[in-house]
């Protein structure tokens, strides 16, 4: 889903905390212009037993006046060894972030949400957020980065290759 990206944007949204999930909490949101479909890492430390749902949001603002429920692509891994890490999977109504689950052995979660469906939602999203909601309330030390690709606005015959030139946020 990520296009060619000529620069990338790494945005720290949530910098790491103990109980960083606890309540309801969001994260960003992220302004969509001049960027592609944003990827969202989540990283998690100590704790084992807080269980909270993650669903991605659409903004019409960076305020979310108006927003929308979407859906996303997320995986969860250790990062230790990308041959063994899960595969991407659509969630329609949330990603259960469940660190003590039997298949859920992992450190991360890798959240993926589609601009064009952000806009299809909600036809004037500006921007995209996640939600956590907590469901069981126990101690888990996480944080979130935002990881922006550019978009690539047109392409340049450079030398009888095709090069692009991006377009900054």
């Amino acid at each position: 889903m990520i296009p060619l990206a000529f620069e990338t944007k790494f945005l720290q949204l949530k910098a790491p905390v103990a109980d960083a999930f606890a309540g309801n909490v969001v994260v960003g949101p992220v302004v969509l212009a001049n960027f592609g479909d944003p990827t969202f890492l989540i990283n998690l430390g100590v704790g084992s037993t807080g269980r909270s749902k993650i669903q991605a949001f659409a903004y019409d603002d960076v305020v979310g006046t108006n927003k929308a429920a979407i859906g996303c692509w997320a995986r969860t891994g250790t990062g230790q060894d990308p041959d063994k890490e899960g595969l991407m999977v659509r969630y329609n109504s949330g990603v259960d972030l469940n660190p003590a689950a039997a298949n859920f052995q992992s450190t991360q979660i890798v959240v993926q949400v589609s601009k064009a469906e952000a806009v299809a939602a909600l036809n004037s999203a500006r921007a995209v957020a996640l939600h956590f909601n907590e469901y069981v309330d126990a101690v888990v030390v996480g944080s979130v980065t935002a990881v922006m690709p550019c978009e690539v606005s047109r392409s340049v015959q450079l030398n009888g290759l095709v090069s692009g030139t991006a377009t900054y946020g």
